[in-house]
């Protein structure tokens, strides 16, 4: 590698990258200690090794797949800033306005950031949708842990949205256990276990919720 080339990687660490160390998380909600998208992207790699050794202990090769593709899930955040779900999907439309807008800044990265997107893509292969469900499992698990450590600090303002955080993840486990696989049956039991934990961390019951 020449001088050149290694100034082009220190330039792509020093520029647009580093702004998600400065991107909030959860801005519209009412939060006691806030959260980065740095820290978040460290929590969900973490959290999606777990869980891909749970789901497959046997399996090392695809470790490094779902640690690229956690590490860049949120890197576009460099450039949107965090949108919060309901906001994002509030019509196909304006979501489909939002993936829009992610492929143009997309093409602003260095390239030595923007390759990153196109390696992920070749190191999943065929194995695409095994690695997005884990690294989403793991992206809801960086969620729930986030909302329980609020809730135990006392702040009773976001009871709402972790509510809906307790609805979603029983929602997100009752549309993967529909699949006869049986990885996606132990994912959609991971849900349901958050989804559980959650309720009777605050002695939530709802008919709706598994516990």
């Amino acid at each position: 590698m020449t001088i050149k080339e290694w100034d082009g990687v220190i330039e792509a660490c020093s520029g647009d990258v580093r702004r998600l160390s400065d991107v909030w998380r959860f801005g519209s909600i009412p939060i006691l200690i806030r959260e980065n998208t740095s820290d978040h992207s460290y929590w969900v790699c973490l959290y999606s090794v777990l869980i891909h050794r749970i789901v497959r202990p046997d399996d090392t090769n695809l470790i490094g797949p779902i640690l690229l593709h956690a590490t860049i899930h949120d890197l576009l955040e460099s450039k949107t800033g965090d949108i919060i779900l309901p906001t994002k999907y509030t019509t196909p439309e304006l979501k489909a306005e939002i993936d829009r807008a992610e492929l143009i800044h997309l093409e602003t990265f260095e390239p030595e950031v923007k390759n990153l997107f196109e390696l992920d893509n070749q190191l999943m292969g065929d194995e695409s949708d095994y690695v997005k469900k884990i690294v989403k499992a793991a992206d809801f698990m960086s969620l729930y842990q986030f909302m329980l450590r609020e809730w135990g600090r006392g702040n009773r303002e976001i009871k709402r949205f972790y509510l809906k955080m307790i609805d979603d993840l029983d929602k997100a486990g009752k549309n993967i256990e529909i699949s006869e696989n049986l990885e996606d049956k132990r994912i959609a039991d991971l849900y349901f276990n958050m989804a559980g934990q959650a309720a009777n961390f605050i002695g939530y019951r709802s008919p709706r919720v598994r516990t």
